[in-house]
C-alpha cells in the first residue's frame, strides 16, 4: 500500500478513519481524519485526527492541543476525499489501505501461507495483528463502493469461516463491488468450504487460482508443497460446480517458461470452464528477491513460448491477458493482451520510457524492476 512520511503530536491510540477535506457532522466525525489545508480551521471536535503540512504544523498544534496532529512532510496532494488512512502510536508513516480514485484497491487478510512459493512477493509469517477485526473495520469505512476488490494474502482461504464472514460484510456493506479472491486453491478441493463460499458471495466473486505448470513435479516444486497441483485442480473442479468464474495465474520464471505451450495445452484439455487465463511477470520482492538467480529470466528470452502459449488459448475462445510486462519485451501482435495491471503505487517506469510513444499504453514496471529489469528496454517510435 502507498505510504506517507510522518510524525505525529498527541496520538496515543492506532487510527483507522477515512479522510475528508470537508466539514463533516458532528455525529459522522468519529469515522474521519480532517485533512487541513487552509490556515484557518473551524471547530474540529470529534474528529480522529488533524493530518497537516509540515510548513504548518507549529501553528495547527498550539490551536489544536486536544486533538492528534498528523504531520506530513511530503505527498499531502495525494491524499483524496474517502481514501482510508492508518496510523500506529510511534509510527513515523502514515499508511493508506484504500485509495477512492485507484483501480486496484484490495484488502490483505492474511500472511499466513500453507505453501512457500520460490517467486513469492510475500513472505509467509505469522500475522502480528488480529487482520479480520482490521478488515471489517475497513470495510464499514470504504464509501462509495468501488468497482473491484481484491482479497488477497498470504492465502486467504486458511482464514477458513473467517474469509467467509469477511465476504458476507463485502456483500452486505458493498453489495454492488465485484470482488476477486487470490488463492492457491488449496483449500478448495474441500467441497464443503466452496459451498459455504458460494452461498456468502451469491455470485459476486469470482476466484483466481495460481497454477504454474502443467506437471504435478514441476508445479509442486516450485509452490514448495507436495500434493499442491492435486489439490488445486480439485479446487478448480469444485469452484466450476458451483458456477464460480475461474481465472487461472501462470507467473513466467527460469523454472516454467520452457513449458508454456503445453500449460496451455493443459488447461484447454482439463479445465476447459475457465474463463481467464493471465501469464504474469515477476514482482522481485522478499522470497523472489532471495531467490532471483534461480528464477530470474529477461522476457524477451522467452518471446516464443509466451506467442505461443497465447495463441494455443485465444485459438480455443479463452480470454488471455498479460500482467506485468513491457511492450518493448513482448511481440507486437500480443500487445492487445497487455494490461496496466501493476498497482498505482507501486507502478513505476524508467527514464528511458520517456521517450516512448507507448507509454499510455505500457504496464511500466515494478517498483523493485530497479534490482533487476529486462536488458530490452527501449522507446517505440512506429
Amino acid at each position: 500500500m502507498r505510504r506517507l512520511k510522518c510524525y505525529t503530536l498527541g496520538l496515543n491510540k492506532p487510527i483507522l478513519a477515512k479522510v475528508t477535506h470537508n466539514t463533516q457532522k458532528r455525529k459522522l466525525r468519529s469515522d474521519y481524519v480532517l485533512l487541513a489545508k487552509e490556515k484557518r480551521l473551524g471547530n474540529c471536535k470529534g474528529y480522529q485526527a488533524v493530518i497537516v503540512e509540515e510548513a504548518r504544523a507549529e501553528i495547527y498544534g498550539e490551536k489544536l492541543k486536544n486533538l492528534p496532529l498528523i504531520v506530513v512532510s511530503d505527498g499531502l496532494d495525494e491524499l483524496n476525499e474517502h481514501d482510508v488512512v492508518q496510523i500506529i502510536t510511534n509510527a513515523n508513516e502514515l499508511l493508506i489501505p484504500y485509495e477512492c480514485q485507484s483501480p486496484h484497491n484490495g484488502l490483505f487478510l492474511t500472511s499466513s501461507c500453507n505453501s512457500r512459493c520460490v517467486m513469492c512477493p510475500q513472505k509467509p509469517k505469522p500475522d502480528s495483528e488480529d487482520r479480520v477485526r482490521f478488515n471489517k473495520r475497513l470495510i464499514e469505512l470504504i464509501a462509495p463502493g468501488p468497482e473491484y476488490l481484491t482479497l488477497s494474502g498470504g492465502e486467504p482461504t486458511l482464514l477458513g469461516e473467517q474469509l467467509i464472514y469477511l465476504i458476507e460484510a463485502c456483500r452486505n456493506k458493498l453489495p454492488q463491488t465485484k470482488l476477486m479472491l487470490l488463492t492457491n486453491g488449496r483449500k478448495l478441493k474441500e467441497i464443503s468450504f466452496v459451498n459455504k463460499l458460494a452461498r456468502a458471495s451469491q455470485g459476486y466473486l469470482a476466484v483466481a487460482v495460481a497454477l504454474y505448470a502443467d506437471t504435478d513435479l514441476e508445479h509442486d516444486k516450485i509452490v514448495g508443497a507436495s500434493g499442491a497441483f492435486e489439490e488445486a485442480l480439485k479446487g478448480c473442479n469444485n469452484l466450476a460446480l458451483y458456477g464460480f468464474q475461474i481465472e487461472i495465474r501462470i507467473v513466467i520464471m527460469e523454472l516454467n517458461y520452457m513449458r508454456l505451450p503445453q500449460l496451455a495445452d493443459f488447461i484447454y484439455r482439463n479445465l476447459t470452464y475457465v474463463s481467464h487465463i493471465a501469464l504474469m511477470g515477476l514482482e522481485l520482492q522478499e522470497l523472489a528477491k532471495e531467490n532471483l538467480e534461480k528464477i530470474w529470466i529477461d522476457p524477451y528470452q522467452y518471446q516464443s513460448q509466451l506467442l505461443e502459449a497465447c495463441h494455443l488459448l485465444l485459438r480455443r475462445g479463452f480470454r488471455v491477458s498479460i500482467y506485468n510486462h513491457q511492450l518493448c519485451t513482448i511481440p507486437q501482435q500480443l500487445w492487445p493482451l497487455s494490461r496496466k495491471s501493476i498497482s498505482t503505487w507501486k507502478n513505476i517506469y524508467l527514464p528511458i520510457c520517456e521517450k516512448c510513444q507507448e507509454k499510455p499504453n505500457c504496464g511500466g514496471f515494478f517498483t523493485s524492476a530497479l534490482t533487476r529489469h529486462s536488458e530490452h528496454i527501449l522507446p517505440i517510435n512506429i
